[in-house]
Parts: structure tokens; C-alpha cells; sequence
């Protein structure tokens, strides 16, 4: 900052550039609503902080001073850019918008999402695009980094920052998912029965433990992984033709259900719904896009699977 600055009110910028256009202290006054005692008060504070006359009367009009008529087009400029940027953004218009939003998404909230949040793009906004990317594990440092508008995924996936915010979505329970013709599961099973099955752990974003791990680690159990996937879609079909079992949300279970020879059991021990959330940065929720986008995911909520 140039060290003068520091000295000068710049309050005192808006009455030298309306005297200088106008040439009339009585015409600047009314134009900035002020008396014209308040005016003339005003423009020798402004004298005294340039050390110049800055505006002297000359047949009845103010003129301008050599300073003054250097110093016009540059605070008459200033002031031009700082009235444009308080100019309010136009209201954000979905119809007519081609924004594109990228989200990292698991495969359970692309499967859950995706049909019910197209369908009313389409219709409400069908220049928007929408550009899809698996989480990793550094999910979170995405999103913080704003390489990506909103994360989706599960509660247990990782902790936001400070500057992250957090929306619930949807919740539900867990349930098993086995083949139909299981061997060892005619019935519900007991613990003893769970521990003893191959499991298949979904980690969407690369977890070394799901939910299902932390809650038997409380009760000094360990139940036996025979393989680790990123991948919700493949698991229901490996489990349909194996004796390996998963841990999935109850909705999707029922809907895959439809489409498998699988069945759908209780757990034997106890284990926190599920919680979908979406994320997206602080700096960006007071966007009028944004604003938007939020407002329809938790619309669409209803409609999740």
C-alpha cells in the first residue's frame, strides 16, 4: 500500500469526483444528499490531505487543479470498478444455465442418485452437466482443494475439515446379503454363524476396515475377509454364484434382491444405520449455483434408493 494512503479518507473520493464532474458545490451536495457545510467540510478535509487547493472558483464554477486533473481519471476509475463489484449477481436461472458439477460419488449414491437427480435435470435444467469421478481416499483433500463441488458418500468414509460442510441425506439399516441356497444360512444366523462366513468388504474409498469391522472389534470379534472391492455393482454377483456373503444398506439389498437369487438377513449384533451425506466447501455454499444444486440433492432424497 502506497504510505499516503494511510492518511487520506477515501470516503472523501466520492464528493472530489462528483465536484469535479459537476462544478457546482450546491449540485454535488444535493447529489450526494448531503448540506452544503457538509459538503465544503468534506472537500478541505480532502485539501488538507493532499496538500493542494485541488478546486478553486473561477467565474462562478469549481475548477480543477493541475493535481485534481491528474487525479480525476484515476479515482473516477477506482470508483467505477468498486461500484461494479457491488453490483448483486443476477439470480441464478437453471433453465438457462450450462454449468457443469463435478462430483465424487460411491457407487451406492451413483446408483441411488443418478436416475431420480437426471430425470429432473432434464426437465429443470437441461444445460447443466454433471461430471462424475469414484472417490479415493483423499476425497476430502479434494473437495478442500475445490477439485471437486460435492463429495457423496458415508458418514464412517472419513472426516471433513473445518472449511467442509456436511448435509444428511439419507439413512437406513444394514442387512446381510447371501445367496439364496446358502448352505449355512437357512435362517438368520447367529453370531457364531456370521463370524464363520467368507465376507466380501465394500470400501468404497479404499477403507482397510468397514463399519461392520469397527462394530466387532467392540465385542472382541474379527469376522473372516476373503476379499476387499471398491466396487457395489460386482459384489451381488459374485455372492450369487459363492457362499460369500456382504454387508449392504437394506434398500439396495431389497432392489438387487429383485434381480439375484439373494436373500436378505438381520445381522446378529448391533450396527449403526448408515448415513448418506453429501459435502461441499464453505466457500462455495453461498453461491447462488450452489444454493441450487443443495436445495435439489436434498429434493431428490426421497427418491433414493
Amino acid at each position: 500500500m502506497h504510505p499516503d494512503l494511510r492518511n487520506i479518507d477515501l470516503n472523501l473520493l466520492l464528493p472530489f469526483d462528483c465536484l469535479y464532474r459537476t462544478g457546482s458545490v450546491k449540485q454535488s451536495a444535493l447529489e450526494l444528499n448531503l448540506s452544503q457545510s457538509a459538503f465544503s467540510h468534506a472537500l478541505n478535509r480532502l485539501r488538507r490531505s493532499l496538500d493542494d487547493d485541488l478546486f478553486v472558483r473561477v467565474n462562478g464554477r469549481m475548477c480543477p487543479t493541475r493535481k485534481a486533473e491528474r487525479l480525476a481519471p484515476y479515482i473516477s476509475q477506482a470508483l467505477s470498478v468498486l461500484q461494479q463489484s457491488l453490483i448483486p449477481d443476477e439470480p441464478f436461472n437453471p433453465s438457462e444455465s450450462r454449468r457443469t458439477f463435478t462430483l465424487a460419488a460411491t457407487d451406492y449414491c451413483q446408483i441411488s442418485l443418478l436416475p431420480a437427480l437426471m430425470k429432473r435435470l432434464v426437465i429443470d435444467a437441461p444445460g447443466i452437466r454433471l461430471q462424475i469421478i469414484h472417490p479415493g481416499d483423499d476425497a476430502f483433500e479434494q473437495l478442500a482443494q475445490q477439485k471437486v463441488d460435492y463429495l457423496l458418500g458415508f458418514t464412517h468414509s472419513g472426516e471433513p475439515g473445518q472449511d467442509i460442510l456436511a448435509y444428511r441425506w439419507v439413512t437406513d439399516e444394514y442387512c446381510l446379503l447371501a445367496a439364496t441356497n446358502h448352505p449355512l444360512l437357512s435362517q438368520a444366523p447367529d453370531l457364531d454363524t456370521y463370524l464363520a462366513l467368507q465376507h466380501i468388504l465394500v470400501a468404497p474409498m479404499n477403507e482397510k476396515e468397514g463399519i461392520v469391522d469397527l462394530c466387532l472389534k467392540k465385542l472382541g470379534k474379527q469376522r473372516q475377509r476373503a476379499m476387499a472391492t471398491p466396487n457395489l455393482l460386482v459384489v451381488p454377483h459374485i455372492i450369487a454364484s459363492t457362499e460369500l456373503v456382504a454387508t449392504y444398506p437394506r434398500p439396495l439389498a431389497e432392489h438387487i434382491c429383485q434381480q439375484l437369487p439373494l436373500q436378505m438377513l438381520p445381522l446378529p449384533f448391533d450396527v449403526p444405520h448408515y448415513q448418506l451425506q453429501f459435502y461441499c466447501h464453505r466457500l462455495n455454499a453461498g453461491e447462488a449455483e450452489y444454493r441450487w444444486f443443495t436445495r435439489l440433492l436434498l429434493q431428490v432424497s426421497d427418491q433414493v434408493i
